[in-house]
């Protein structure tokens, strides 16, 4: 996939000044907490130089080396040029959780955060304030985490990207992953989320790129983009179970090309111009429900549905379809394609184990290039 923007860390030049960070240390859980108010920092690393042993160092002074292993906390107030962070866990291991959490920054300033290389035994919860920001799990070394993972990167109408692994580069999430609020999300393709990947953005208006890249594998897909002027939704990878797709309104593209969906598939466009393309396999039953405005939906060669169920919803204007290999053996095709001028064409004739077309009210085209052999009912074409 196309990425918006490189991982930018701050750096600020050193000076001589008081550093006014509060830390917060107890030996006996090993809890280790981090704060820093507003505009006072730029960058800061937290290195893992052995398990449980982090290294603090931000642009001002260093905070010192600490036995740590408990729940670990970096809090970075609002600044105004934004700040980088990098947690690299040095190829160890950390047995508790790690947190951070920093504030607002104007446009296009915002945070930029980097971690990997090691292993989180508990739980990751990355918090944003306001601004373009930047969150990378796994860019040039692995990271694991055995629990969950959540990001919510608040209000940006434009430049939040959270990327879970990158390129060759992969991410291994034991529980669930969250992501809020982005307007760019990939699961890279060496990663894997054993539990749910639930990435929701309906609260946001902009422009939206999600993506679960071919060889990611997840647990559950539930993907939902914000209101907004494009929005690109790519399904390459394996997922298990099932897999939610909803691109609310506005001109959307939905690309299922090469991945699995071992349980069901939904895929929901809103009002305005939806296009979807599906040459993937499911095993299990596939809804399609594209809204009012003008759709295209097409089921290429080598696109399989292994359930008895394909329903597909136009609703107001004008609807498409095209069937050009799709292979449903056990599936009934149900298409209430609504008011408008409507098309159904067989460019290769499916195979499915009935079918039912409704065109709508309007000016419509049924069009097959070879011969039907399954029971087939047409009304208003």
């Amino acid at each position: 996939m196309k990425l918006v923007r490189r991982f930018r860390p701050l750096v600020e030049t050193l000076e001589e000044r008081t550093n006014p960070s509060t830390v917060n240390y107890s030996p006996a859980t090993g809890d280790l907490s981090i704060l820093y108010g507003n505009n006072e920092i730029g960058s800061v690393t937290v290195t893992q130089t052995a398990d449980n042993t982090l290294h603090i160092v931000d642009n001002v002074s260093d905070q010192g080396t600490y036995l740590a292993g408990g729940n670990f906390k970096l809090t970075v107030g609002n600044t105004t040029t934004g700040v980088g962070i990098v947690v690299d866990l040095g190829g160890f291991e950390y047995s508790g959780s790690v947190n951070v959490t920093t504030g607002s920054s104007p446009s296009p300033n915002g945070t930029s955060l980097l971690v990997e290389n090691g292993t989180i035994d508990g739980g990751l919860n990355v918090t944003t304030g306001s601004g373009d920001d930047d969150v990378i799990f796994g860019l040039t070394t692995a990271l694991t985490v055995a629990g969950s993972v959540s990001v919510n990167t608040n209000g940006s109408a434009i430049g939040d990207s959270v990327l879970v692994g990158v390129g060759n580069v992969g991410t291994t999430i034991n529980g669930n992953l969250f992501v809020n609020n982005a307007n760019t999300f990939s699961l890279g393709g060496a990663s894997d989320v054993a539990g749910m990947v639930n990435a929701n953005s309906a609260s946001k208006i902009g422009a939206f790129l999600f993506s679960l890249d071919t060889g990611a594998t997840a647990g559950s897909a539930y993907l939902t983009t914000g209101n907004g002027v494009s929005d690109t939704v790519t399904l390459n990878a394996d997922v298990l179970g099932n897999a939610f797709v909803n691109q609310t309104n506005g001109t959307n593209e939905f690309d299922f090309t090469v991945g699995t969906v071992g349980g069901s598939l939904t895929y929901l466009g809103g009002t305005g111009t939806d296009l979807g393309s599906f040459t993937g396999t499911v095993l299990g039953n596939v809804s399609v429900n594209q809204g009012n405005g003008t759709n295209a939906l097409t089921f290429g060669a080598g696109s399989t549905i292994m359930g008895t169920s394909l329903q597909i919803t136009g609703g107001t204007g004008t609807d498409s379809i095209n069937f050009n290999g799709l292979t449903a053996p056990g599936a009934r095709l149900n298409a209430s394609l609504g008011n408008g001028n409507d098309t159904v064409r067989f460019t290769v004739v499916p195979t499915l184990a009935s079918a039912y077309l409704d065109g709508g009210f309007g000016t419509n085209s049924f069009i097959s290039a070879g011969v039907i052999t399954f029971p087939l009912t047409k009304r208003n074409f």
